[in-house]
């Protein structure tokens, strides 16, 4: 009499049939800078990796603190995100595949000192089987710029640079320079230029702004307003 064995009885998978779908999804930080200062536009990126073994659907979330202004039209990747404080990013094509990498990326401008922290989580649609790498969390430390050493002003036919003292400036030493930009007309605006700096209001521009510049040792630099170019001067790092 020949053996019986249980497994003789187990019931066989009907034709057709599949194990049930999984994806591994994993959350990256591509960049993200842990300082800023007030009014510095600072880019973050995110990579979405499906480590399979199927395809997903999901959403990636990212949540910014209320300061952090997103700057319309600037995000990217294979799909765009919407949203400004709260960030909605999805596969491009519907679904995440197997051994892809996909990457979003945002800018914000930052509007208050502090230190902020931003959250990101991704979900899949089909069951992950390991959720531990599904969220990151990034913390960035926004401080005041400091205080402007030169200052331009622009008001109606006149465009000026001038230190601290009021005294117009010929000469500045090379290095990373803050320039307060009081803008008092929307009939012209302060665009300065020259090796590594292209820094300007928009004409139609009313109001103050800082903004930081690194003159290089031995350039030339000119500013002036667009709408009337013969206005302006120029100096020279040294």
């Amino acid at each position: 009499m020949s053996g019986w064995h249980p497994g003789h009885c187990a019931p066989r998978p009907a034709d057709g049939a599949r194990a049930a779908q999984s994806a591994d999804l994993n959350l990256l930080v591509a960049s993200a800078p842990s300082k800023g200062v007030i009014g510095a536009r600072l880019g973050y990126s995110f990579q979405v990796e499906n480590r399979g073994p199927d395809n997903t659907g999901g959403i990636l979330t990212i949540e910014l603190p209320p300061s952090f202004v997103r700057t319309t039209g600037e995000s990217i990747g294979l799909a765009p995100c919407t949203g400004e404080t709260t960030l909605v990013c999805k596969p491009a094509l519907g679904v995440w595949e197997p051994d892809d990498t996909v990457g979003y990326f945002s800018y914000v401008r930052l509007t208050q000192a502090g230190t902020f922290t931003i959250k990101a989580r991704v979900t899949s649609d089909v069951p992950d089987p390991d959720p531990t790498n599904n969220e990151v969390t990034i913390t960035t430390t926004v401080t005041t710029p400091p205080a402007a050493a030169l200052t331009a002003t622009v008001v109606t036919r006149r465009v000026s640079l001038t230190t601290a003292k009021g005294a117009r400036v010929t000469t500045v030493k090379a290095g990373s320079h803050a320039i307060l930009i009081r803008d008092r007309t929307t009939l012209d605006n302060f665009h300065l230029t020259g090796p590594g700096v292209d820094a300007r209001t928009g004409v139609p521009y009313v109001g103050n702004r800082t903004v930081k510049v690194t003159f290089r040792k031995g350039a030339t630099y000119r500013y002036r307003s667009d709408a009337h170019p013969r206005l302006g001067g120029s100096f020279r790092a040294t």
